[in-house]
């Protein structure tokens, strides 16, 4: 499951120096990150540590909010949850008026 967080957390660090109008070789040299361990942590091919540290350097070097550039993994398979009945039961909410 890291190894797909690790790949969208990639691809959401190469969005953002799109948006910033940093190529891979200006980022790395603003983040003081070597452009092909870069590079490697935009395809995913790394620890999600590794991932992280390169969001906080970039939280440090630019006016972003990083917090914007987490992603959260889900605990759910293709964004579905399914619940028996039971299970529905049990969490539905009853208001007395």
């Amino acid at each position: 499951m890291n190894n797909r967080l690790v790949k969208k957390i990639g691809k959401r660090i190469l969005s953002e120096a799109n948006d910033l109008k940093r190529t891979v070789k200006a980022l790395s040299h603003d983040i003081r990150v070597d452009e092909s361990h870069l590079q490697k942590v935009i395809d995913g091919g790394c620890s999600l540590e590794e991932s992280y540290d390169i969001l906080r350097k970039m939280g440090a070097v630019y006016p972003i909010d990083i917090s914007e550039l987490y992603i959260q993994d889900s605990d759910r398979t293709n964004s579905v949850k399914i619940m028996t009945a039971q299970e529905s039961l049990k969490s539905s909410r009853v208001f007395d008026r």
